[in-house]
């Protein structure tokens, strides 16, 4: 077989079929099921009671906002293979052998309009300059930009990835994510799953939701990316790692 179509990378090619969510828009509104003030929650063209599901009307002059969700916002494809329209865990395969391509991050900022204004990874940055109406390279100073502390810039990832229960070969998935606990939950476990030489194992994984803690008693949502159990030579394999387990046991 010719060398450069037989090193071919299959996972060069990902086509991205739909997004799973982990929170909604929502209102405060009023429920006369539950006969009182709710949170409606816009899960299709009506917004439906957090408690009960029923649809009900948005008090007058409330503000949207975003609400996170116990339960992932899954495609009806998905809702079908699982049998299970509000998974809270799903089986997962990384979309790319690369961990950048996997979950591309950085901290950005948005216009009231959705465009990017300013994009950097808290090194060097590219802004958007209103003069030359093009992009500018800056120094981004990440958490300490003066546009971080008002939450107008902000980090910002897309991990993609496969539902193998659903398809594995013709597309895949996105969750986009601004919680940087998340980010760092998905990247330490992607990273375990590393070689030496920079390959991203694409094995099973399983993404779900979970409740925290904060430290003033507040709960809030995180999603979590577990590994799967492997032995020791199961993980030298997927790590690279023989030749330092070698070493150690030759001590």
């Amino acid at each position: 077989m010719i060398k450069t179509i037989a090193n071919l990378d299959p996972t060069n090619s990902f086509r991205v079929k739909g997004t799973i969510s982990i929170g909604c828009r929502a209102v405060k509104a009023m429920c006369k099921v539950c006969g009182g003030k709710v949170i409606g929650l816009k899960l299709s063209e009506n917004y439906v009671c957090s408690k009960c599901d029923s649809i009900v009307e948005p008090i007058a002059n409330e503000r949207q906002f975003t609400c996170s969700l116990p339960y992932f916002l899954v495609s009806d494809e998905i809702k079908e293979a699982l049998g299970n329209a509000r998974p809270t865990e799903l089986l997962v395969v990384p979309a790319y052998s690369s961990l950048e391509r996997t979950i591309p991050n950085s901290y950005a900022y948005f216009t009231q309009s959705g465009a990017i204004f300013c994009t950097g990874n808290g090194e060097t940055a590219k802004r958007y300059n209103k003069d030359t109406k093009g992009f500018v390279n800056i120094p981004c100073p990440g958490e300490n930009c003066k546009l971080y502390q008002p939450q107008k810039c902000r980090i910002s990832g897309t991990f993609y990835f496969y539902v193998p229960d659903v398809d594995i070969l013709s597309g895949g998935y996105k969750l986009v994510t601004k919680s940087k606990l998340t980010i760092i939950n998905i990247v330490t476990t992607l990273k375990k799953l590393t070689s030496s030489n920079g390959c991203l194992s694409r094995v099973p994984l399983t993404m779900r939701i979970a409740e925290k803690k904060k430290s003033d008693g507040k709960m809030y949502r995180v999603v979590e990316l577990i590994p799967p159990a492997v032995s020791i030579s199961e993980f030298a394999t997927i790590s690279g790692a023989s030749a330092a387990i070698s070493a150690a046991g030759g001590r």
